[in-house]
């Protein structure tokens, strides 16, 4: 496929009232330029103040009145559109990347929806072009720089290269961010201080590895540098004497390496989806009901494994039975005392699902369940506290039965306090809302993937914001801004925007009866309120990805 060379603009009015119009013919992509008629109008009714302006000053002037007036920036998104084309030539003839095996045309067109997504968020271009100084430079070379930069930027981060890729990712992170991130992936403290050490000796090799140039995916260590490294780490080991008590921790391999690698890259990816907390938090390891096997993958690999059988117990003395357990076994206890329950007592299943997973009040669910409220309120008490006891007498019994654990300790379990009653509520809570949560955010997933491109597109622009950024928070685009993006008028933006949800509302509620046998009211709040939370919390690279 063939793109035709872009005509240039003849004036400095169609430079700030012209966008780039892209259109398909058999295997040629057409470029030309389309007039914004408000735009050249509004352009020509500001000629006296403009006249005298060269582009650095009228580019300034719609700057200065971005936040005022609300055709200004479309009229500094207009003037970019020619930049934007100039530097993807440039991009591209200046670096050679794979963008998984894209045609040329396909990544100009990549880029292109990269730099219209910049080009049109007005806290973007203010927070960039108020930094310039047409004393130092013009406003071409200024933007085409910043525009270059966002297009690596963004093709970087979607492709997973350079700094985005997994080595590059472990290559640029801080000491603190892997070392919280193993933390919280339930790593024992001398574990993280191994791993910690042989990535310290990874970073050092490999800050000089000659394949890591920019717009190059990073590709891992060679032989030659894992066993530098593997060197460097045994000689650093000397200096750690907790961790030359066990032979574990001194006989590296570079399979070994490896998987420690791969492991830290984990927790650090997961660490970053935990920013955005909710049912996609992962904290509460479940991705459907009927899959009861999927706890933290860590906690089934070879190397946990390993390190449990080597490991002692700490010479701390523990305070609560917590303080004996590893994250997972929790989880996998909560799964177990709830499948029970499912199992055992549906009616009080329902009722958690109704409540932790739909978040209705307690009038709706002894309406949908046939019940008098108060009976709703005390089957809840009830509930929670058998699910208390069950979950205090499982950790117990569990911890009294563990190998590791000398007899001498087991005595000392019997006698361990309990957490505080109210934090256990607390996190079961957090809990079951995840759980319950989990496959109605399945079947929201489900019902937008039958929605069309135009609002699939409308939804994530509206909620997720321009970019599938994980380490920053997304930020939705404005009505006004919809508007100019799709050609419609901000009337018509909120309708299909009401539309959209009203299907959501509609399909998912007919889902719930239907599943549920009951008759939940279309208009109920609870569950406009929960798809509101969903549309914000949607993981929008997957769901646009995979349709």
């Amino acid at each position: 496929m063939t793109i035709f060379p872009l005509p240039r603009r003849s004036n400095l009015g169609a430079k700030f009232s012209q966008f780039i119009y892209i259109e398909e013919k058999q295997n040629n992509v057409v470029l030309r330029w389309k007039s914004d008629f408000k735009l050249t109008k509004n352009f020509y009714q500001q000629t006296i103040n403009l006249k005298t302006l060269d582009e650095n000053q009228c580019f300034i002037y719609w700057l200065k009145r971005i936040e005022t007036d609300t055709l200004a920036k479309q009229h500094l998104t207009a003037y970019l559109e020619s930049i934007s084309y100039w530097a993807i030539r440039e991009f591209f003839e200046e670096k050679t990347i794979s963008l998984h095996n894209l045609s040329s045309s396909e990544k100009y067109l990549k880029a292109f929806t990269i730099l219209r997504d910049a080009t049109t968020n007005a806290k973007k271009l203010f927070r960039e072009f108020s930094k310039f100084n047409p004393q130092l430079s013009h406003i071409k070379t200024y933007s085409k720089r910043w525009l270059k930069n966002v297009i690596r930027d963004g093709l970087y981060k979607e492709f997973g290269i350079s700094k985005y890729s997994q080595w590059g990712q472990l290559k640029n992170t801080t000491k603190t961010n892997l070392k919280v991130s193993l933390e919280h992936q339930g790593y024992p403290e001398e574990l993280i201080t191994s791993h910690l050490l042989l990535w310290e000796c990874f970073k050092k090799v490999y800050s000089d590895n000659a394949n890591a140039y920019k717009g190059t995916k990073l590709t891992p260590p060679n032989q030659q540098q894992i066993e530098k490294i593997i060197l460097i780490y045994e000689a650093t080991l000397k200096s750690y004497p907790e961790l030359l008590k066990d032979q574990y921790y001194q006989n590296i391999s570079p399979q070994l390496f490896m998987q420690i690698m791969n492991n830290c890259y984990r927790a650090l990816s997961e660490q970053e989806k935990l920013k955005r907390p909710s049912a996609y938090a992962y904290n509460s390891t479940i991705t459907s009901q009927e899959n009861d096997s999927e706890l933290l993958s860590f906690f089934d690999s070879e190397l946990y494994q390993k390190y449990k059988e080597e490991q002692k117990i700490n010479e701390k003395e523990p305070e609560t039975l917590f303080d004996l357990f590893d994250k997972s076994e929790i989880n996998e206890v909560l799964w177990n005392v709830v499948k029970g329950l499912k199992k055992n007592d549906q009616d009080s299943a329902k009722l958690l699902d109704f409540n932790y997973g739909l978040g209705l009040n307690q009038s709706t669910i002894a309406e949908l369940l046939h019940r008098k409220q108060f009976q709703i309120s005390r089957q809840k008490g009830r509930i929670t506290a058998k699910l208390l006891k069950s979950f205090v007498l499982e950790i117990k019994q569990r911890l009294e039965n563990k190998q590791e654990i000398s007899d001498e300790l087991k005595d000392k379990v019997k006698q361990l306090s309990s957490p505080e009653l109210e934090s256990v509520k607390t996190f079961i809570e957090d809990w079951l809302t995840h759980y319950y949560q989990k496959p109605i955010y399945l079947e929201l997933e489900n019902l937008f993937s039958k929605l069309n491109n135009q609002s699939k597109q409308l939804i994530k622009l509206r909620y997720g914001g321009d970019y599938h950024l994980v380490n920053e928070k997304q930020v939705g685009l404005e009505i006004n801004e919809l508007a100019t993006r799709f050609n419609l008028s901000p009337e018509e933006v909120n309708t299909k925007l009401t539309n959209i949800k009203n299907f959501l509302i509609s399909s998912l509620i007919n889902h719930l009866n239907h599943q549920n046998n009951i008759k939940l009211d279309h208009g109920n709040k609870q569950i406009n309120s929960l798809i509101e939370r969903w549309l914000y919390q949607a993981p929008y690279d997957r769901l646009t990805l995979s349709t």
